[in-house]
């Protein structure tokens, strides 16, 4: 399964919109997690490991939880904003 298709169908279940607007959403949801959405066509072992939570995090919004729990959730994007010397 690429990238695509493991945002897109969570659960397995059909899918209830149109090729377009998934892929819209789908698209919407790599931004949000951090990631290009030029990598929806590749596969999840082609990703680091950050990036294969960032993919998780993304399908798990897909879902558009009322509430989403998450131990230490900025913890990888905290590096990013670590003063470099």
């Amino acid at each position: 399964m690429t990238v695509f298709d493991i945002v897109v169908n969570p659960h397995g279940h059909s899918r209830d919109r149109n090729r377009e607007s998934q892929t819209e959403l789908v698209k919407e949801l790599m931004r949000l997690v951090g990631l290009d959405p030029r990598f929806l066509s590749r596969y999840p072992h082609s990703f680091s490991g950050g990036q294969r939570q960032r993919i998780g995090i993304a399908r798990a919004l897909a879902l558009q939880p009322e509430l989403l729990i998450w131990t230490n959730p900025f913890l990888p994007w905290m590096s990013l904003y670590r003063p470099r010397s």
